[in-house]
């Protein structure tokens, strides 16, 4: 607690500190990366609620990382995660070798993933529980949480013991001891030490070499009988089926017995909450952006107490990033002379250049300048037609990014809206002379998340097989470009059948509905493929994108249905959705695109907003 600055004379009120100015294209790389991580947060979590946000110019003294169930948010702290001048665009979690380079980063968001996934422990009825009981058996439930969600996270992702022990030096952060710290004092950190450094043993993150130093100091300050009680107590904290506030409080109970820790005596607040995040909403100063415990930070003459896990956290860690970035080096050495790989490579290479090839033939200067092609007129859309592209609007908006909601965050000091349950607690905590936990405030935030750019590709078939739904069809892609257009998005059209013909260029805004002839012959569905991605970057982009082709699926010849069936494969890999709207019911569907049952304009709206959504989703945009 900072002390009151002395009276100031009169005069101007100071300026508050004016943030780092930063350039445009630093934010924008910053941006993407956080679009990166929340594409791997779901799997990770095991929730498709939750969403990540990496914050820079908190310093390496605040929190490392944290969750807030309120808002189902995981906030990363960019100046702990990643080295002193790492460049956002450097940073890829969504790749093995990525992950490797950046396993402190990972590892961070891997245990706040743990807090996440632990939904069935209600927060705010912990954090309410924490509040009615004395503050360090909170605390001590906190401690045991923190081994449940990690033995938790490993059960479900048994590879992440790695990234977890790479972030060791954050989420253990040792208790700053004096070397004539009271018995208390010890008995408290002895107790940190023994949960959170030993507990991590059980929980399958530790290994039983990596705490024999500390497992010596520990056994020192609490002895044989102490140290066994809380290893019985902790391993039954592992146990407990997830949402057992009741049991897990009274294990925190058994844990302060067990230290013997004396309600009336003071402890600083560092030896309490030493090496422990917000999951249950204790102030860390997190939201604020207050300073918080410094690892690196130890009193002249430490402990050996908080010397052992200090050593501990740093060993551990070392360990590992060296492991991971060996690994990587052997992954590089590895994947370079592979054959496979080099050829996957070649393919990408060849696959890029044919992309670019046709779209400049079909986009280019001079591209679809046909003498006659299917598009023979335009007409004005009709009030029906306008109104399914609002709705598709929404529905693509939906199927691009979460919304986030208001949310409503409790605080300690106005302004906010008085909350008189939390208020009278405060009160009481003050006249019983308790640390005042309440936060009887009620404040509401609205934060904007960055959202991905839409790139929609739209290919319809212009084959004679499509006479009968070429009205529909034309309908369905004016619809379609308009929707992408309201959410600022970016589509092109193209016919194919003999040839390609553009009906919209890339950004066009198409004001009238165009009208097609479908008389043509031999279909060529892989040009047009290649050349909406070599316009919209299907598949080498990073945000949201989608192609939408408008076929009954009769392809002419192995070949046609090979080569398509090759580059849809090809988008779907990358992360791009395809949907195949199926106009008539007996349509054919290549694999990898998720089939639309669009054969009845009026109700198509809605199911191809689904399967956007279903695309998406699933490709990680």
């Amino acid at each position: 607690m900072s002390a009151v600055p002395p009276p100031q004379p009169a005069g101007p009120t100071p300026l508050p500190p004016v943030a780092p100015v930063v350039d445009e294209d630093l934010q924008l790389a910053r941006d993407e990366l956080i679009i990166r991580m929340n594409s791997v947060i779901g799997t990770l979590s095991g929730r498709d609620d939750v969403l990540l946000d990496i914050v820079w110019g908190r310093g390496t003294k605040a929190p490392p990382a944290w969750f807030d169930p309120r808002r189902a948010e995981i906030t990363i702290n960019a100046d702990v995660a990643l080295p002193e001048g790492t460049h956002p665009d450097e940073v890829d979690p969504t790749t093995f070798p990525g992950r490797l380079a950046h396993p402190v980063l990972v590892g961070l968001g891997c245990h706040e993933a743990g807090h996440a996934r632990a939904h069935g422990w209600n927060t705010l009825q912990m954090a309410e529980r924490g509040r009615a009981v004395a503050p360090r058996v909170s605390q001590a439930a906190t401690w045991l949480e923190e081994l449940w969600i990690e033995a938790g996270q490993l059960r479900h992702h048994p590879g992440h013991q790695r990234w977890l022990r790479a972030a060791a030096r954050q989420l253990i952060t040792p208790p700053p001891l004096p070397d004539d710290a009271s018995d208390q004092q010890q008995r408290a950190a002895a107790g940190f030490c023994a949960l959170l450094a030993l507990g991590r043993v059980d929980a399958g993150v530790l290994e039983p070499g990596d705490v024999t130093a500390m497992e010596t100091q520990v056994r020192a300050v609490l002895g044989d009988q102490t140290l066994a009680e809380l290893t019985s107590l902790w391993q039954a904290a592992i146990q407990l089926p997830e949402g057992d506030i009741d049991a897990l409080f009274d294990l925190a109970h058994q844990v302060v017995a067990a230290l013997g820790l004396d309600d009336d005596e003071t402890l600083p607040d560092e030896v309490m909450r030493a090496g422990t995040g917000c999951a249950l909403g204790h102030g860390t100063g997190a939201e604020s952006g207050e300073d918080g415990a410094d690892p690196s930070a130890s009193p002249s003459s430490p402990h050996p107490l908080s010397a052992a896990a200090a050593d501990l956290a740093t060993a551990v860690a070392e360990a590992s990033i060296a492991q991971a970035a060996d690994d990587l080096a052997d992954h590089q050495a590895t994947a370079a002379p592979n054959p496979h790989i080099l050829a996957q490579r070649t393919a990408e290479t060849e696959a890029r250049a044919a992309a670019a090839r046709a779209a400049q033939i079909a986009f280019g200067a001079g591209g679809g300048n046909r003498s006659s092609g299917p598009v023979t007129g335009q007409r004005p859309a009709t009030a029906a037609e306008r109104a399914a592209a609002k709705a598709l609007a929404a529905e693509l908006r939906r199927a691009r990014h979460r919304g986030r909601a208001s949310s409503v965050t409790p605080s300690a000091l106005p302004p906010g809206r008085l909350n008189g349950r939390d208020a009278m607690l405060a009160t009481a905590q003050h006249a019983l002379g308790l640390p005042i936990t309440a936060q009887p405030f009620r404040q509401l935030r609205r934060r904007p998340t960055p959202q991905p750019p839409l790139q929609v590709g739209i290919a319809v078939d212009v084959s004679g097989s499509m006479h009968a739904t070429a009205a529909a069809m034309a309908s369905l892609t004016w619809v379609m470009a308009q929707a992408v257009r309201q959410i600022h998005g970016r589509s092109a059209t193209l016919a194919w059948g003999e040839q390609l013909t553009p009906v919209t260029r890339p950004g066009q805004v198409p004001d009238l509905v165009p009208q097609l002839t479908t008389d043509e012959g031999t279909e060529v569905l892989h040009e047009a493929i290649a050349a909406l991605d070599g316009t919209l970057e299907l598949a080498t982009g990073t945000g949201a994108r989608l192609l939408v082709i408008a076929s009954d699926g009769q392809l002419h010849g192995q070949q046609q249905i090979r080569l398509a069936g090759e580059r849809i494969d090809r988008l779907v890999r990358a992360g791009c959705g395809v949907l195949w709207l199926c106009l008539e019911r007996r349509a054919t569907v290549l694999p990898g695109a998720i089939s639309v049952a669009a054969h009845d304009p009026a109700s198509a709206v809605h199911a191809i907003g689904q399967a956007a959504i279903t695309a998406l989703r699933h490709s990680g945009a």
